[in-house]
């Protein structure tokens, strides 16, 4: 009896640590997606033809649009498996979401809204 309740214990440790770190990772994630700074500044955004994305999320991120590197090139990868980010130069915004910015640099510049 006393070994299906340290069983059950067990169970339920693990079971709230599973829930913690997907909280936490959640969390994290909903943070470094989000705009880096307060929608109040537009900025002019170069692609270079070629350019990989690698130097485009550090140009991003040095431009105050993006909070992570690591976060852009993911997102990227998942919603345009290609990578392809069209040249040329972009109005983008600091309130804008790293989607909203992938989704803008992935049209032609003069598509591109500024919300």
């Amino acid at each position: 009896m006393l070994h299906l309740i340290v069983q059950a214990i067990k169970v339920l440790m693990v079971a709230a640590l599973a829930f913690v770190m997907v909280g936490s990772a959640r969390a994290a994630l909903t943070h470094f997606s989000t705009a880096s700074n307060p929608p109040d500044r537009t900025v002019t955004f170069v692609v270079g033809r070629n350019e990989p994305s690698t130097q485009v999320a550090q140009a991003l991120q040095a431009a105050g649009l993006i909070h992570s590197t690591t976060v852009f090139r993911l997102e990227l990868k998942l919603s345009n498996p290609t990578g392809g980010l069209t040249p040329g130069s972009y109005q983008l915004n600091t309130g804008m979401t790293v989607s909203q910015i992938i989704t803008a640099l992935s049209r032609s510049p003069a598509a591109t809204p500024t919300p």
